[in-house]
């Protein structure tokens, strides 16, 4: 059996998504969103692909997980990609899917949406 480092993924080129529901094109690309959260969360394309436990790095990295999975990747392919145990991604969408619960109860509750529109 291959070293589970030994079969990452080359993601540079792989479409995460069928369709960008903004523009219905299908272009959009895997090292696009990464490099678009790692600008968003104040880190790295580089700090999200490794195994850094701060805070805002493991956010983003779980964001793009949770990303990957909502556009039809197998939780195994995004474990491979990221190195790590299909637990650890199912654990990271599970996270992100719940901060979106709390952050929609969290506003039906005091009328602030969380991207700030009002």
């Amino acid at each position: 059996m291959t070293p589970m480092h030994d079969k990452r993924l080359d993601i540079h080129g792989a479409p995460i998504c069928a369709q960008q529901p903004s523009t219905g094109k299908s272009n959009m690309k895997t090292k696009m969103l990464i490099e678009t959260i790692a600008t968003e969360m104040s880190c790295t394309p580089d700090q999200i692909m490794g195994q850094s436990r701060i805070q805002n790095i493991a956010d983003a990295r779980a964001l793009v997980q949770y990303m990957l999975r909502q556009s039809g990747w197998a939780l195994q392919r995004i474990a491979d990609v990221f190195q790590v145990n299909h637990a650890s991604v199912m654990h990271n969408v599970a996270k992100v899917g719940q901060a979106q619960q709390i952050a929609a109860v969290l506003a039906k509750l005091t009328g602030i949406r969380p991207d700030g529109n009002n």
